[in-house]
């Protein structure tokens, strides 16, 4: 019996030991992804704030420029007429939305009845407004078509000049032009493949501190001027003679101050248009002085509508707005999200809201395994 015994304690042993390496295995391996997943947070959450946050704020506040004696350009000190203009803005609005859209597709009317339906619809105080801005496709059955929907909703202005890629500078300093003249505190300007979500956005610009100061916020961008004829971005050097454009925000979503717009629509019969209209309006802003700041909160990815459903609570709570290539379906989803949304508790975001806060919490609660499983019996 003896050696039996002697056999099963030597077999358990063994078995106790092989289980005692693995689960000290498993130990490593938790920990290391752990380690790894710190590491990883913490550096893209510093490539964030340096990428995003730091280098457009580093740079030197442009300097001014006395356009007066620039030479004026000939083509440029009148803006090309309107075939048909919206309802003026009598009563001030606190924003003025400006909205490119296309003439000739259907795609573009049901993106604008999406639009008018959910984030576009006007708010019990009447805060907002919108309009679209459109070019004409010289075949006279949709153009009638489009004037007929401007008569109807009034909220269309649609310039006498073909609506192609090569026009969109013009197209907007058209709808620019008309702004000027309105009443109104700020400007924004966006797509009709986007979601803004404008009660947010309010709330952001009063809590700047500096709501008296020109601003001019939006997703910064910099890029080289592509000198490339066959590029669609193409400018010549005798248009721009700078190497790189100034950072400015990408033309899906930009708010600019009712000042800066009026200044730089002035401005305009002395400074080339070019075809980048985002650029185009980023140049005018260096001329005047005005430095952009970073507007955190908009989502702009070409294959956004692909991820529309894996986006979790605190995103549709949270977010500015959406672009790009939505759908009038994706519009309507995404308002339902944040409609619903809206009106519930934040305290599951406070990664968001509180974000230093988070990380220190992450990184405490990260230590505190690594302890545990450290000094674990196992």
């Amino acid at each position: 019996m003896f050696p039996v015994v002697k056999n099963f304690y030597g077999r358990s042993s063994t078995v106790f030991s092989i289980v005692r390496v693995a689960t000290r295995s498993c130990r490593r391996f938790v920990m290391v992804l752990l380690v790894l997943f710190l590491i990883f947070y913490i550096s893209s959450t510093l490539y964030n704030y340096v990428v995003d946050f730091y280098l457009p704020t580093m740079q030197a506040e442009p300097v001014r420029k006395d356009v007066s004696r620039m030479p004026i350009i000939k083509d440029q000190v009148n803006f090309i007429p309107s075939i048909i203009r919206p309802k003026e803005v009598v009563n001030k609005l606190f924003i003025l939305v400006l909205i490119n859209s296309a003439a000739g597709s259907k795609a573009h009317y049901r993106k604008r009845m999406a639009i008018r339906n959910t984030w576009g619809k006007p708010d019990s105080q009447s805060q907002w407004r919108i309009i679209f801005f459109l070019g004409k496709t010289n075949k006279p059955l949709i153009d009638g078509n489009r004037l007929t929907e401007a008569k109807q909703y009034r909220d269309i202005i649609i310039g006498d000049f073909p609506d192609t890629y090569r026009n969109i500078t013009q197209k907007l300093m058209m709808a620019f032009h008309w702004a000027s003249k309105q009443n109104y505190e700020y400007l924004l300007k966006t797509d009709d493949d986007a979601y803004i979500n404008l009660p947010l956005l309010i709330t952001w610009i009063n809590k700047q501190s500096y709501p008296k100061k020109p601003l001019y916020a939006g997703v910064l961008y910099r890029a080289n001027v592509i000198r490339d004829p066959s590029h669609r971005h193409f400018v010549s050097w005798t248009d721009l003679k700078e190497i790189r454009y100034p950072w400015y925000p990408k033309g899906a979503l930009y708010v600019l101050s009712s000042d800066v717009v009026q200044n730089m629509v002035q401005i305009t019969k002395h400074v080339k248009m070019i075809t980048v209209d985002d650029a185009y309006v980023g140049v005018l802003a260096s001329y005047l002085g005005v430095k952009p700041v970073r507007l955190h909160g908009f989502i702009q990815w070409n294959f956004l509508p692909k991820l529309l459903e894996l986006f979790d609570t605190c995103t549709y709570m949270n977010i500015f707005g959406m672009a790009d290539n939505l759908t009038p379906d994706d519009i309507y989803f995404v308002h339902q999200q944040v409609t619903l949304l809206r009106d519930s508790s934040k305290w599951m975001c406070i990664h968001i809201y509180h974000p230093v806060l988070a990380t220190i919490g992450l990184f405490v609660l990260i230590l505190f395994i690594l302890y545990r499983l450290r000094h674990s019996i196992f």
